[in-house]
């Protein structure tokens, strides 16, 4: 449909069919579409505007930057467009400017209910007298707005209150928050246990011993894993300042390609039963096609790595074993209440259901320390354990040793990795765009008295 379809199609249809192309993450076919309809109406702010939304989902920020900015020029009303265009330039470290295109959207639109959330991620707040938290309470009490809307105001007053050290009303707005979003039957812990169990049986050490030629040989891909909000995004960004380094940040590509082999195999019981029987070629083909995605984002040969941080990805160990006998994972591990308490205290726009209630997310915990301690004691790929207190304490020293663990040089810019640019998709875009500091530990005693259901399970597993 996307060929010639200004000749064929409706302006507003071949509209409609580019936003389902975005949604369906299809985002090359939106873009070639959404340009033909950009010839027909070159000011149209509703092209521009999702033009921005693929070019953001492409990780082309400042593409996406210019055309928001083409959409709130043609419409100086359109407060979905500021929203975004705020979103955006907070992501690429533009704190200021992003509060002022954020706080237009809510000129125009009062009841733009995320628009609060992603203003209280721009700045740090110091007084509970604060006129965000008047503005954010009248619109909670305002009749419109339905309770799932609720969610995104209940985050921000959490945030406010928890920067003022108001620790108490903090952790009252983030429960009112986690209890809305929480759904037992997505966050169900059970399913998670059974993969581990499952693990725990089949991807053995003589399993890799009798499975030792796979995948390709490349060492280029290198792969930061942990349970989210432990420090992954903080290594990444490091890193990626070293003259030899990459990323490609959040990527999908490894689950992705684990799905996609499940599905070419006939009549599969799960996901063991493909790995177990997976061929050469087979795994070949998938790691090829991992290895041409980087590389067309990053053809220079003086690439020596190319970071993939999708904390989730410790699942997938066993399989990225397989596709790359030769890469390193970097794990990140950090205090475990802490750890917690961060994931309990975020809005995630996907996935990481089991984070909304303190007794599913010290469940998940455990089963994510009992698959890392088997791939440490099974995994042939090497594994460096990062800690985050350690790191934060003395950084100098655990850059070093991560670069010497990857054999590179050290480099000055990896100590001062907060002033390089380039965007950051995940909720620690403020803290790394920072210098590295002690604030976030020991932060789970400031709320201790509330955590008893989260301690409750660890007491239990270590009974």
């Amino acid at each position: 449909m996307e060929e010639s379809i200004k000749k064929r199609v409706p302006f507003n249809q071949a509209l409609a069919y580019s936003l389902s192309l975005y949604q369906e993450k299809k985002y090359d076919k939106a873009e070639k579409t959404l340009l033909q309809l950009l010839e027909q109406a070159p000011d149209n702010p509703y092209v521009c505007n999702l033009l921005g939304n693929v070019y953001w989902a492409k990780d082309s920020a400042l593409t996406a930057i210019e055309y928001y900015e083409k959409a709130v020029k043609s419409n100086p009303q359109f407060a979905e467009a500021y929203h975004n265009l705020g979103n955006a330039l907070k992501d690429t470290g533009e704190f200021g400017k992003a509060e002022t295109a954020l706080r237009k959207a809510l000129e125009i639109n009062p009841l733009l209910v995320q628009t609060y959330r992603t203003i209280t991620d721009c700045k740090k707040y110091t007084s509970v007298e604060d006129d965000d938290i008047v503005n954010i309470k009248k619109v909670i009490d305002d009749r419109r707005i339905i309770p799932t809307d609720k969610i995104h105001l209940y985050f921000a007053l959490g945030k406010i209150y928890g920067d003022c050290k108001s620790y108490d009303e903090a952790f009252n707005y983030f429960r009112l928050a986690n209890n809305l979003r929480f759904s037992p039957t997505k966050a169900n812990v059970t399913p998670v246990k059974d993969f581990v169990n499952r693990c725990i049986h089949y991807l053995t050490q003589d399993y890799f011993n009798k499975n030792k030629t796979s995948g390709n040989e490349s060492s280029v891909p290198l792969f930061i894993v942990g349970m989210p909000r432990s420090g992954t995004t903080l290594i990444e960004q490091i890193l990626a300042a070293h003259s030899k380094i990459e990323t490609i940040g959040e990527s999908g590509a490894i689950e992705f390609l684990a799905q996609e082999m499940f599905r070419e195999h006939k009549n599969p019981v799960d996901y063991f039963d493909v790995l177990k029987n997976a061929d050469e070629d087979s795994l070949k083909d998938k790691a090829g096609k991992y290895l041409s995605g980087i590389r067309s984002k990053f053809p220079s040969t003086e690439v020596q790595y190319v970071v993939d941080k999708m904390p989730a990805n410790f699942i997938y160990l066993g399989f990225i074993a397989r596709l790359f006998p030769n890469a390193k994972i970097i794990h990140c591990v950090r205090d475990r209440m802490d750890t917690c308490l961060s994931n309990y205290f975020t809005y995630f726009a996907n996935g990481n259901e089991y984070s909304y209630n303190l007794t599913a997310l010290g469940k998940y915990y455990i089963e994510y320390e009992r698959l890392m301690k088997h791939w440490k004691e099974h995994l042939p790929i090497k594994i460096l354990d990062v800690q985050y207190e350690t790191l934060v304490g003395n950084q100098e020293a655990e850059v070093k040793r991560m670069l010497e663990f990857l054999d590179l040089d050290f480099e000055e810019q990896c100590i001062s990795f907060y002033e390089q640019r380039g965007n950051v998709k995940t909720a620690s875009v403020w803290q790394v765009r920072q210098p590295i500091t002690t604030a976030s530990v020991n932060k789970w005693k400031h709320y201790e008295k509330h955590l008893k259901p989260l301690m409750d399970v660890f007491d239990a597993r270590e009974s």
